[in-house]
Protein backbone atom coordinates (compact mmCIF):
# COMPACT_ATOMS: atom_id res chain seq x y z
CA UNK A 1 0.00 0.00 0.00
CA UNK A 2 1.33 3.42 -0.91
CA UNK A 3 1.33 6.34 1.48
CA UNK A 4 -1.17 8.14 -0.75
CA UNK A 5 -3.68 5.28 -0.36
CA UNK A 6 -3.48 5.32 3.44
CA UNK A 7 -4.15 9.06 3.49
CA UNK A 8 -7.32 8.62 1.46
CA UNK A 9 -8.86 6.00 3.71
CA UNK A 10 -7.28 6.63 7.09
CA UNK A 11 -6.62 9.60 9.34
CA UNK A 12 -7.67 12.03 6.62
CA UNK A 13 -11.35 11.35 7.33
CA UNK A 14 -11.00 12.38 10.97
CA UNK A 15 -9.58 15.79 10.09
CA UNK A 16 -12.12 16.53 7.38
CA UNK A 17 -14.99 15.67 9.71
CA UNK A 18 -13.31 17.55 12.59
CA UNK A 19 -12.85 20.84 10.74
CA UNK A 20 -16.26 20.77 9.08
CA UNK A 21 -17.83 19.95 12.44
CA UNK A 22 -15.90 22.77 14.08
CA UNK A 23 -17.25 25.31 11.59
CA UNK A 24 -20.83 24.06 11.94
CA UNK A 25 -20.41 23.92 15.71
CA UNK A 26 -19.23 27.54 15.78
CA UNK A 27 -22.38 28.61 13.94
CA UNK A 28 -24.56 26.62 16.34
CA UNK A 29 -22.62 27.94 19.35
CA UNK A 30 -22.98 31.53 18.16
CA UNK A 31 -26.71 31.10 17.77
CA UNK A 32 -27.10 29.53 21.22
CA UNK A 33 -24.73 32.01 22.86
CA UNK A 34 -26.42 35.08 21.40
CA UNK A 35 -29.92 33.86 22.24
CA UNK A 36 -29.26 32.81 25.84
CA UNK A 37 -26.51 35.13 27.09
CA UNK A 38 -25.79 38.87 26.96
CA UNK A 39 -22.15 39.04 28.10
CA UNK A 40 -19.61 38.89 25.30
CA UNK A 41 -17.12 36.71 27.15
CA UNK A 42 -19.76 34.08 27.90
CA UNK A 43 -20.85 34.05 24.25
CA UNK A 44 -17.25 33.55 23.08
CA UNK A 45 -16.78 30.76 25.62
CA UNK A 46 -19.96 29.01 24.43
CA UNK A 47 -18.88 29.31 20.78
CA UNK A 48 -15.40 27.91 21.44
CA UNK A 49 -16.52 25.04 23.65
CA UNK A 50 -19.46 24.06 21.45
CA UNK A 51 -17.41 24.18 18.25
CA UNK A 52 -14.71 21.96 19.77
CA UNK A 53 -17.31 19.53 21.12
CA UNK A 54 -19.07 19.23 17.78
CA UNK A 55 -15.79 19.09 15.87
CA UNK A 56 -14.42 16.29 18.02
CA UNK A 57 -17.71 14.38 17.90
CA UNK A 58 -17.87 14.59 14.12
CA UNK A 59 -14.24 13.54 13.79
CA UNK A 60 -14.60 10.66 16.22
CA UNK A 61 -17.98 9.24 15.20
CA UNK A 62 -18.25 10.48 11.60
CA UNK A 63 -21.64 10.09 9.96
CA UNK A 64 -23.45 9.19 13.18
CA UNK A 65 -22.44 12.51 14.72
CA UNK A 66 -23.49 14.39 11.60
CA UNK A 67 -27.02 13.01 11.99
CA UNK A 68 -27.04 14.41 15.54
CA UNK A 69 -25.69 17.79 14.36
CA UNK A 70 -28.29 18.08 11.62
CA UNK A 71 -31.05 17.17 14.07
CA UNK A 72 -29.84 19.98 16.35
CA UNK A 73 -29.80 22.42 13.44
CA UNK A 74 -33.32 21.44 12.45
CA UNK A 75 -34.52 21.84 16.05
CA UNK A 76 -32.84 25.24 16.46
CA UNK A 77 -33.92 26.87 13.22
CA UNK A 78 -37.40 25.45 12.65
Amino acid sequence: MKNRDSNLSGEHDFWVHFWCGTVVGAVEGAWVGCNFFTRGLVIVLVVVLWSLLVGYSCGRWGEGAWEWVLTLLEWMFL
